[in-house]
């Protein structure tokens, strides 16, 4: 334990000394299973995430940020609760404190990838086997390049949301610990409302147990009846929400609205996912937890597969429960080298693909000032002015 300690503290003296220069230190520590490493792993992506340009839905989260800025607390409506649970008045209160914005993706990329650092060094230790340190640091690889940086960054709400989820999942599933994990889970919906109605039916498919075949059947059933519910009672249950996503207005749920290009880069980085759902369905067990969370949101993916948002969303779920999944499977299946070799490969493609997808950001976002001290990181952040002069209205960068 004191050696522990030791090298967090001289970890984090050299991570706010420079972050970028302190990645030898932390990636050394991951080898050897310290940690905390994984900790100071994730705060480098918090600080990087501060650094990250606000733009696409990190600007409209702004734009409400610098909104409530000038107005009292009644100013929040029951429109601006409905599409984005408490954080309006998260953003009141940071605003009306002197906190900058930054600091909400600073925090969200830190505790959420902190979080699945837990989960994921529980079940690398339940295994019951021996791993060496190499066959470790190739599943944390795994962990990571699968990890959405660049969406979690800019979309704020889900990816984070999709961290508590998988914390509040582990609580319950691996620790037995239900009413912490309620508790996460109820974090998770206050976060993002949606897992309200897809965690509650992913959670009925865990606990239905279906086989594969019967998987199949409702993924069947599920593609039929989803549309029809959505054309029903979707405004209903979705109020704002319905009219961004599911109307005939919306652009963002439209494959026809996408560019050539846009296409390619929304397809591409998805298929890099797909050998965790061809694992899913040859070793699938019943019995295992992981692998029955992970096929309720593969069923939901495919069930609405016609709608881009969602489609994007619930892939990106079970993208997350998949490598959850992969690591709960190894108690029952020995993978060999090209099977690991394999996801890493893939991960790699899917986070080059990602920042391509992402390149207006990456090229406009001054990480190189990550060889600073941290307090000077921190002690600046876009300012009113810049952001928008700098980013259009609908949260594309200016050319």
């Amino acid at each position: 334990m004191e050696e522990e300690m030791k090298y967090t503290l001289i970890g984090f003296v050299l991570l706010m000394l420079s972050p970028l220069l302190s990645v030898p230190y932390i990636i050394y520590g991951i080898w050897h299973r310290k940690k905390g490493a994984y900790f100071l792993f994730s705060l480098l992506l918090g600080l990087m995430a501060y650094l990250s340009v606000p733009s696409e839905d990190l600007y409209r989260h702004y734009y409400l940020f610098s909104y409530f800025a000038v107005r009292p607390v009644s100013s929040v409506s029951w429109i601006d609760i409905s599409l984005n649970g408490v954080i309006p008045y998260l953003y009141w209160v940071m605003a009306h404190t002197g906190i900058p914005y930054g600091l909400v993706r600073l925090v969200e990329l830190t505790v959420g990838f902190w979080l699945l650092c837990l989960v994921f060094d529980w079940m690398t230790d339940h295994t019951g086997r021996d791993f060496s340190k190499g066959e470790v640091f190739a599943r944390f690889a795994i962990l990571f390049l699968f990890f959405d940086f660049m969406y979690t960054t800019m979309g704020v709400k889900f990816g984070f949301a999709l961290c508590t989820y998988i914390y509040s999942l582990h609580m319950i599933l691996n620790k037995g610990r239900k009413t912490e994990g309620i508790l996460w889970f109820v974090l998770t919906c206050c976060w993002h409302s949606s897992f309200i109605f897809t965690g509650l039916l992913v959670y009925a498919i865990y606990r239905f147990k279906p086989s594969r075949k019967t998987a199949l059947w409702i993924c069947g059933l599920l593609a039929i009846a989803a549309p029809l519910v959505i054309g029903m009672a979707g405004e209903a249950l979705l109020g704002r929400r319905f009219e961004f996503y599911f109307s005939g207005r919306s652009d963002v749920a439209s494959y026809g609205a996408m560019t050539t290009a846009g296409l390619l880069l929304y397809i591409l980085p998805k298929l890099t996912v797909i050998p965790f759902a061809i694992l899913l369905l040859r070793h699938y067990n019943a019995e295992q937890k992981w692998c029955r969370i992970a096929l309720g949101w593969l069923i939901l993916a495919i069930a609405m597969i016609s709608n881009a948002v969602t489609f994007y969303r619930f892939w990106w779920a079970f993208m997350a429960t998949g490598v959850i999944m992969f690591l709960e499977l190894e108690r029952l299946v020995t993978f060999p080298k090209r099977t690991i070799g394999t996801l890493i490969v893939c991960g790699c493609l899917f986070t080059a693909l990602n920042a391509l997808t992402y390149h207006s950001e990456v090229m406009h976002s001054p990480y190189y000032k990550a060889f600073a001290p941290a307090p000077v990181i921190l002690s600046q952040d876009y300012d009113k002015q810049w952001v928008y002069s700098h980013i259009k209205h609908n949260g594309r960068i200016r050319k």
